[in-house]
């Protein structure tokens, strides 16, 4: 049976002792999100790398639940999950190497805007497109 990565890295009560507040490991996870390279490694690896930071990064900064009486309707949490989703794309994309130049810049276009989920399976898609055509050469 697969845990789920999270799972592994850190369990609910973790989560709330964790986000107490290490703002340097919080600044340091940012920056690496945010500047993290496929470089040598394959698309999968690269994904796996960043999903581990990422991870870590919402361990220590979770999303805060609703504590109104009455059920919300402003569809904040919503948006929170959302704006998350599209940083965590934009630092895959970001990411990539010049191969994948003319896919980075269309899934920005993309509507509704994909997850990461969706984005990494267009990848693994295209990269495996290129290497049968590569090998048909």
């Amino acid at each position: 049976m697969e845990s789920s990565l999270l799972d592994t890295i850190c369990t609910f009560d973790q989560c709330l002792i964790f986000s107490k507040g290490d703002h340097f490991r919080i600044s340091y996870l940012l920056q690496e999100v945010h500047s993290i390279k496929e470089q040598e490694r394959n698309v999968t690896q690269f994904f796996t790398d960043l999903k581990i930071l990422w991870e870590e990064l919402e361990c220590l900064r979770p999303i805060p639940s609703c504590v109104c009486n009455t059920l919300c309707s402003c569809a904040l949490f919503k948006f929170f999950f959302q704006y998350r989703g599209f940083e965590y794309v934009m630092c895959f994309l970001k990411g990539l190497g010049e191969i994948y130049n003319t896919v980075k810049t269309r899934i920005p276009f993309i509507e509704p805007f994909p997850n990461i989920k969706r984005v990494f399976s267009l990848e693994i898609h295209k990269k495996g497109s290129w290497k049968q055509q590569e090998q048909g050469s």
